[in-house]
C-alpha cells in the first residue's frame, strides 16, 4: 500500500510540473518582458460550466499592442486564471479593464504574439508552486521511510 501512495505521489508531483511549471517559469521571466501602451478592446465575464460542478466565471479581455512596426493583439490578463463561483468577482478584475483604456501591455521580445497585462508571479502561481513543491518534498520523505 506504500508503494501505491508513493506512485500517486510522483503522478501528482509530476501532473503539477506539467500543468503550472512552465507558466511559473514564464510569469518569472515576464517581469523582464518589454513594456508598451496598449488599448483595451472587449472585455466581459467568461462563465466556464462542468456538469459535475458549479459554473466558474472568469474576467476576459481583449486587446491591442504595437511592437515592432506591428499591430499585435492579446487576451492574457494574468498567468493564472483562478475562477470564481460568482460574476461579481470577475466583474471586479474587469473595473481595471474598461473598453477604451489604455494600457501598460507586456511583451515577450522573443515572440512578441505573446504578452500580458500583468507580469509576475500572482498567489495563484505561488500556491500552485507551494502545492508542487509540497508532493516532491512529500515523496521524498516517502523514499527516504521506505
Amino acid at each position: 500500500m506504500e508503494t501505491l501512495g508513493l506512485i500517486i505521489a510522483v503522478l501528482l508531483g509530476f501532473a503539477f510540473v506539467a500543468m503550472f511549471g512552465s507558466g511559473f517559469v514564464e510569469s518569472l521571466r515576464s517581469r523582464n518582458w518589454t513594456r508598451v501602451r496598449g488599448r483595451i478592446t472587449a472585455a466581459g465575464v467568461s462563465e466556464r460550466t462542468c456538469t459535475d460542478r458549479p459554473s466558474s466565471f472568469f474576467p476576459a479581455v481583449c486587446y491591442e499592442y504595437p511592437f515592432e512596426g506591428r499591430l499585435l493583439s492579446g487576451e492574457r490578463i494574468g498567468f493564472f486564471d483562478i475562477g470564481a463561483r460568482h460574476p461579481n468577482v470577475a466583474k471586479k478584475v474587469l473595473a481595471r479593464y474598461p473598453v477604451g483604456a489604455e494600457v501598460d501591455v507586456y511583451v515577450d521580445p522573443l515572440r512578441p504574439t505573446r504578452s500580458v497585462l500583468t507580469p509576475g508571479v500572482s498567489w495563484a502561481g505561488l500556491f500552485a508552486a507551494a502545492c508542487g513543491l509540497g508532493l516532491a518534498v512529500l515523496v521524498v520523505i516517502l523514499l527516504a521511510g521506505g
